[in-house]
């Protein structure tokens, strides 16, 4: 039994654990004379691992009880001796317990979320206290959660939950609750108003998010923001009524305790203001933020997420700063730091938050984390032009996703894929995928964000196969999210017109008209002219809006949007006969066309010249 228990403790030890149990080696030898156990490099070799659990499983709670305790005693590597001491006591012990959450934390900085919650549940289970069992069970299931561990995460919230009475705990677990239901589609049994409502309760919080914060918290006042940016994320991913965004938004605006005023508490945001340059997995900006910038940049991303249009210019731009300060101070909230930067149209913030909340991820061992980070970056590709780049980012995270068991990060990634393959000519195999992921993220809670990607990805599919009354059933649908409907609009507009049904689709252009306006939004405007282009009737109007659209397009960031302005100009120019016109603004658009490797819609540029 001895050696079953040390099956992994060194010789050494073995001996000096036989020693303090008063057995000699000589009752050790019969073991080892049978061929049941070898020596190896100076460690126990049991001829088959199954007996291992056999013998433990014979032996009596008072026999390993001593056995372990023994091992402990001798043994010198901490996280064995801890692990020995969890298994020699038979009931709650505090000093065993902090001794596991120790080992914990030392597993999460390295990266072993597995191990983490393991130790995390163990300690849970041995804690004298059910507010330390809580608190334990609330950081084992974040730590599961980061990792992909699924079915771990929903076991410890469970009992997390059961116990808590801490409202600094209530509101990490229902933290943890929230993303884990966007990721698996799992219903969180929370509320919006639940959560406002938990924002309030005051308490003091510890935090997990980077293996470092076992113990430590962002400080009164910060933990109830990171409570109401959940809910404002949960607000701009999935169905909310414009009720419950005003109350979350009333929330945001009254917890406020520093009030920025325009033009002035900015500066660490400015100084921070490139995010991908200053911050990132590393380590975030060279300076320590400070509790108030950092309580800025989270209510900045809640507001931008309950309505980006409705939040000041001077606000917005802090989006920015917020990718260094978040990095540094709390990196889990990255993904909100994108998706407000992509409401905002700010696709520099956004493609910053995404590569930083990638590298960050993938070195601290947040699978889970960077299964949505990676598909988020994969968008954020495509839109620049490295359709590649970013079809190998949604593969990935597409694989990652599946593989953990998170249909909604799978949704997203395959969305991503689908694009990348309408742009590289592979569209039937993305699309196919796509309505596989469609069909997961189409489950209740039904996800508006993954929907409307979906739907766009096979709409484009779609238009690049020359179907455009399926591209116009695609893309409608779209607007079940507002941004995504923005980005969709040209698609939207340029299917509606071939497939011969353009209702209701000078309301989406003039909205997202509005949008590209009080968002300053060139990338916006080059999709709104290029859509008004296809629309109007009076040639004059039509061709102001294709030569608009090549200004703005060239100061979009989006080389794709632009080609397909080019593209579109092209062959308006040449269904009027002015074949020398429209020839150079098809070579233009080839150009941009090979430099993303988009050779189909190159070759039908190419036809034009």
């Amino acid at each position: 039994m001895l050696l079953a228990a040390g099956a992994s403790s060194p010789e050494p030890e073995l001996l000096a654990a036989a020693g303090r149990l008063r057995v000699s080696t000589h009752d050790l030898q019969p073991a080892v004379d049978s061929g049941l156990v070898t020596l190896q490099a100076g460690r126990a070799r049991f001829r088959h691992t199954l007996v291992i659990p056999t013998l433990l499983h014979e032996a009596s709670a008072g026999e390993l009880a001593s056995v372990h305790a023994a091992l402990a005693d001798v043994c010198a590597d901490a996280v064995r001796a801890a692990w020995h001491r969890a298994a020699a006591v038979p009931d709650r012990d505090d000093a065993v317990a902090d001794a596991l959450e120790a080992v914990a934390l030392d597993d999460a900085r390295r990266g072993a979320r597995a191990e983490a919650v393991a130790a995390l549940r163990r300690a849970a289970a041995l804690s004298g206290t059910d507010a330390r069992r809580a608190q334990r069970l609330a950081w084992a299931a974040e730590a599961a959660r980061e990792g992909g561990l699924t079915r771990e995460a929903a076991d410890a919230l469970r009992e997390g939950f059961h116990v808590a009475a801490d409202p600094a705990v209530v509101r990490e677990l229902t933290i943890t609750e929230w993303v884990l239901s966007y990721s698996t589609g799992v219903t969180a049994g929370h509320t919006i108003d639940d959560m406002v409502e938990a924002s309030r309760a005051v308490g003091i919080s510890a935090d997990m998010g980077t293996g470092e914060g076992i113990g430590k918290g962002m400080g009164e006042g910060l933990d109830g923001l990171r409570v109401l940016l959940a809910a404002a994320t949960r607000v701009w991913a999935f169905p909310a009524s414009a009720a419950e965004a005003g109350r979350v938004r009333a929330a945001l605006l009254g917890s406020a305790r520093v009030l920025p005023a325009p033009g002035s508490g900015l500066k660490d945001h400015a100084d921070g203001r490139s995010g991908g340059e200053q911050g990132g997995a590393e380590g975030g900006p060279a300076h320590e933020p400070s509790p108030e910038s950092l309580e800025r940049a989270l209510r900045t991303v809640g507001l931008v997420l309950l309505d980006a249009t409705a939040t000041p210019a001077w606000e917005r731009a802090a989006l920015a700063g917020s990718v260094a300060v978040v990095a540094k101070r709390h990196p889990s909230v990255l993904p909100a730091v994108a998706f407000a930067a992509e409401a905002a149209q700010d696709l520099s913030t956004a493609a910053a938050a995404w590569d930083t909340g990638v590298r960050f991820f993938h070195a601290n061992g947040s699978v889970g984390d960077e299964c949505l980070a990676l598909a988020g970056r994969a968008g954020s590709l495509i839109d620049a032009g490295l359709v590649g780049d970013g079809l190998a980012d949604a593969q990935l995270s597409m694989r990652m996703a599946s593989d953990l068991g998170l249909p909604l990060l799978a949704g997203l990634a395959a969305a991503a894929a689908t694009r990348a393959r309408a742009w590289l000519g592979s569209q039937g195999t993305g699309e196919e995928i796509t309505r596989w992921a469609y069909h997961l993220i189409d489950e209740e809670p039904p996800c508006r964000l993954g929907r409307a990607r979906g739907a766009w990805a096979m709409g484009l599919s779609a238009l690049a196969d020359d179907r455009p009354a399926d591209a116009l059933v695609q893309l409608r649908r779209v607007a079940l999210h507002e941004t995504s409907a923005h980005w969709a609009l040209a698609d939207l507009v340029e299917a509606g017109v071939a497939a011969g049904d353009t209702t209701g689709l000078l309301a989406q252009v003039e909205t997202t008209a509005r949008a590209a306006e009080l968002l300053n939004s060139q990338h916006l405007r080059l999709l709104v002219h290029r859509a008004q282009a296809l629309l109007v009737e009076d040639p004059a109007k039509a061709e102001h809006h294709h030569r608009a659209a090549v200004v703005v397009g060239r100061r979009s960031g989006t080389p794709l949007e632009m080609a397909r302005g080019l593209l579109s100009y092209a062959q308006w120019l040449g269904q009027r006969g002015r074949r020398g016109e429209s020839t150079q603004q098809a070579a233009a658009a080839v150009d941009l066309f090979h430099a993303s490797a988009a050779a189909p819609w190159a070759q039908r540029a190419q036809a034009l010249m």
